[in-house]
Order: C-alpha cells, then sequence, then structure tokens
C-alpha cells in the first residue's frame, strides 16, 4: 500500500465558465471594430530590445481575429552575418508545431473517407507491427487518434532519422525502424510525447493516398487554405532566398534537412501563418468558405481520452480552459528555430511568433502577452463572443477508448466539458508515485517510486464537475 504524507497550502482559483458542452463555433462577428493601434506601437518599441536581450536574430509575428490580420511584421534579420531583414513573408522552420498541420491533414483525410480516426492501424498498415511488454499485437489496438494525440505508447523518436540521426537515410526507412521500438505503456492508458507517432500517422496518409506525405500536406492543406509560401519540400526550401537561417549554441550551421517531417517539417511564413489562424478560429471556414467540417475540426480541439485530457493534448495541438474560452497551442524548436502559436476559438483571436534562435523564451511569452493585452483592452467585446458561441460536439464521439472509464472516445472531461478550474498550489512530500496520481504541470516522470521528494510550488489542475 502506497503511503502519502503531504502538507498542502492550497490557493484555489475557481472559474465557473458558461456553456458545458464540448465544442464550440465562433459566432458571426459584431460590428465593432478593434483599435489596437496603441498597442501593437507599443510592442514594436519593445520587440528589438526583448530580442537582443535573449540574442534572437530574427522573429516575425501575426496577430489575427476571425474577419482577417490584425497584425503582421518582421524584426530583425534572416541572418547575424548577411543582415538580410525579416519580413512577415520570410521562411522560417516551425519545426513541432508541425504536428497541427499533419492533424489537419487527417482531419481532411477523414472528411474524405481515406482513413477512420478509431480504425486500428494495421487496416493502413497490414505488415506494420510493434514490441509490448504489455499486450500482445499492439498495432491491432492503435488508432489515428491516439498516434495524433501522443496516447499510443510509442516512444518518443525511432531508431532510424531521429533528431540526432546522420543524414543519408530515407524517411521510409525512419518508419520502418519503428517496428524495432517497444512501447512505453499499454496502449491508450497514458500519453507520451512522440515525434515518431506523429510520423507514423503522416505515413499512413501517404499510404492511404497514394502519394508521398508532403505532396499530400500540399494538396490538401497548404494549396487549399492558400499557404501559398508554405513547403515540406527542402528542394524548394534550399532554393529561397532570403530565408531564415537557424542560428544554434554552437559556431555550425543546422541542418535545414530531416526526417521527422510530418512531426516537424513544415516551412512557412508569418503571412501563412495568419491564414492558418484564421481557418482555425473558424473551426475549418476560410474567407467565407467552408473547407473542412465543423465537428471534424473540434475532433481535432478535443482529447480523445482520459489520458489526452490530463495531459491537455487533443490531435496535433494543446488545449487548455482559460477564463471564458479554450486555448489551442502549439509549439516547436529545434536546428536554430523556435516557434508558438495561440488561438482563442470563443475570443476569435489569435497570435504566432517565429524565431530563428534557440531561446524560446520570447516564442513562449510574447503570443499570450500580445492577446491577453487585446482582450482586456475591450473587455466587453470579448464577453460578448464568449458569451455568443454556439457548442458544436466533435466527430466520431461514440465509443470508449483503450484505458479510458468513463469518457467517450471522442470526449475528454478534463477539457472539453468546460469544466471548472482548481489550481494548488503543493508544498508536498512524496513517498511513492502509485500509478493513479494525477498529471502535474511539470513532468513528474523522473520520480522513481519510494524516493522521497520535494516538491514546492507545482501546479495541479485538477477536473472538478459542476
Amino acid at each position: 500500500m502506497y503511503k502519502i504524507i503531504a502538507i498542502f497550502y492550497l490557493s484555489v482559483m475557481v472559474f465557473s465558465i458558461p456553456k458545458t458542452q464540448a465544442g464550440f463555433v465562433p459566432a458571426a462577428s459584431t460590428d465593432q471594430t478593434l483599435d489596437i493601434s496603441a498597442l501593437i506601437a507599443k510592442f514594436r518599441q519593445e520587440i528589438p530590445g526583448l530580442m537582443q536581450s535573449d540574442n534572437v536574430s530574427g522573429l516575425a509575428i501575426a496577430v489575427v481575429d476571425d474577419q482577417g490580420v490584425l497584425w503582421s511584421e518582421g524584426f530583425g534579420y534572416t541572418d547575424w552575418d548577411r543582415k538580410t531583414k525579416v519580413t512577415a513573408d520570410t521562411l522560417f522552420s516551425i519545426q513541432s508545431m508541425s504536428k497541427s498541420f499533419t492533424a489537419t491533414a487527417a482531419m481532411f483525410a477523414a472528411q474524405d473517407g481515406l482513413v477512420d480516426l478509431d480504425a486500428p492501424i494495421n487496416t493502413y498498415l497490414p505488415d506494420f507491427h510493434i514490441h509490448s511488454i504489455f499486450e500482445e499485437h499492439p498495432e491491432q489496438k492503435i488508432t489515428l487518434r491516439m498516434l495524433l494525440s501522443h496516447t499510443a505508447g510509442l516512444v518518443h523518436e525511432a531508431p532510424v532519422g531521429g533528431n540526432s540521426d546522420l543524414p543519408g537515410r530515407t524517411f521510409e526507412e525512419h518508419i520502418a525502424s519503428i517496428s524495432d521500438t517497444w512501447l512505453k505503456f499499454p496502449v491508450g492508458t497514458s500519453s507520451s510525447y512522440s515525434n515518431l507517432g506523429i510520423d507514423l500517422a503522416g505515413y499512413i496518409l501517404q499510404v492511404v493516398s497514394g502519394m508521398p506525405f508532403t505532396q499530400y500536406a500540399k494538396e490538401k492543406v497548404l494549396d487549399p487554405l492558400g499557404l501559398m509560401s508554405s513547403t515540406l519540400n527542402i528542394g524548394r526550401v534550399r532554393a529561397t532566398p532570403g530565408r531564415a537561417v537557424g542560428h544554434t549554441m554552437v559556431p555550425l550551421s543546422p541542418p535545414i534537412g530531416w526526417l521527422l517531417i510530418p512531426s516537424g517539417g513544415v516551412w512557412t511564413t508569418a503571412s501563412d501563418m495568419a491564414r492558418y489562424l484564421r481557418f482555425h478560429i473558424n473551426e475549418g471556414a476560410l474567407d467565407g468558405t467552408r473547407l473542412l467540417r465543423e465537428n471534424l475540426a473540434e475532433t481535432m480541439y478535443t482529447p480523445p481520452n482520459d489520458a489526452a485530457g490530463l495531459a491537455e493534448y487533443a490531435l496535433g495541438v494543446g488545449v487548455s480552459n482559460q477564463p471564458g474560452t479554450r486555448e489551442l497551442q502549439h509549439g516547436g524548436g529545434g536546428f536554430g528555430f523556435n516557434s508558438n502559436m495561440i488561438w482563442y476559438p470563443e475570443l476569435k483571436l489569435g497570435a504566432v511568433v517565429l524565431t530563428n534562435a534557440e531561446p524560446a523564451d520570447l516564442c513562449v511569452q510574447l503570443p499570450g502577452e500580445i492577446l491577453g493585452k487585446i482582450v482586456s483592452s475591450d473587455y466587453h467585446l470579448y464577453r460578448e463572443r464568449e458569451a455568443t458561441a454556439i457548442p458544436v460536439p466533435p466527430a466520431c464521439a461514440d465509443k470508449p477508448s483503450p484505458g479510458s472509464t468513463s469518457a467517450p472516445s471522442g470526449v475528454s472531461r478534463p477539457v472539453s466539458s468546460r469544466l471548472r478550474k482548481i489550481t494548488v498550489w503543493l508544498p508536498l512530500r512524496l513517498w511513492a508515485r502509485p500509478t493513479w496520481w494525477p498529471r502535474f504541470s511539470r513532468d513528474c516522470s523522473s520520480i522513481p517510486r519510494a524516493t522521497p521528494t520535494t516538491l514546492t510550488n507545482w501546479e495541479l489542475t485538477l477536473p472538478i464537475s459542476r
């Protein structure tokens, strides 16, 4: 029997959020026009100093609402040496933010009937297998929905084609090497961030579409959304003059080509990301045209099982509750680049920051800070937007997934049921960490059993039913 000796100092913030159903679609825009010119001027003045403090060479930013671009601009240089100025149309690598593009492509594939998000992956890859000490034939239980939400049990990277691997291999060799790995936990019962899971999902799209994943993503996502500067084609990246050059802490030029294509291969601009964010703010619509069904967009924004809900991760995008809205977010970093995007679907606002430097603090901080200032500048407008959001359930929310005791596969109670949020500050001494212990905001996975560990001021979010 596990012994837990703890002293709790509780600081509780309870946010009572209206709308208790999963999923929201923005209401039509109000006639009010928001003037944020003063805010833009303030940040325009502050950003160069923040970049200098973090040794960031170049930065591009875009802020949007459901109707258009509120602000897009570039700062600094694409390269410390050549001093080419960054603009909103400068091409950056967005690294793991690419995962949301792969999830978006999967939603289009589901819409076209190419895939069933809840079918076992061996439906599409009959020869694929993976090792597990927990169950026989786990590939008969793993689904696309699990791959996209990091709940399949896969390790972070494959033996071939990982972040630290040498060049000279193919994407297909990278995928084949996944069969040499072992699952970290029973299928669907926990969450572990996995590049190779997203890559395997992208490979399935390649198989069912009969074309390379890079081409499928272009034809189904980049082209329909009008992301004309964006690409996953490394040849096009190399041929692009004035693209951003990654800057690392070592005096070596980082590579610009890698095999983590579905999980990290998108190159894009702030201008294109503005359109991408508007597409998602409008839940699959852009410029008055519905491209993706609303319930499939909601499927992407909904954690598929309890494990994903506790991890606050849906399909290719993080999701958490904020007062009056959900926050959908993903960042990415590596090879001398960092990126971060946030959007609030109920408030119809989004922001993205792209940089060509390793320090991530500015990317993490800036989008949320800007959006927070915008919301606080016209509280009544955004309160009205939140109050008039119309609930739409996600698609395919009809059956329990492995490891889930209550929530159907398309619905996760901890996030999308719009629960109250309790923030608990814990000076906590744990003598053991049982498997049922809730997930902290920081990673507790390294805490061994029966080892005394002191945790101070860790945030824990608990789902409390209304």
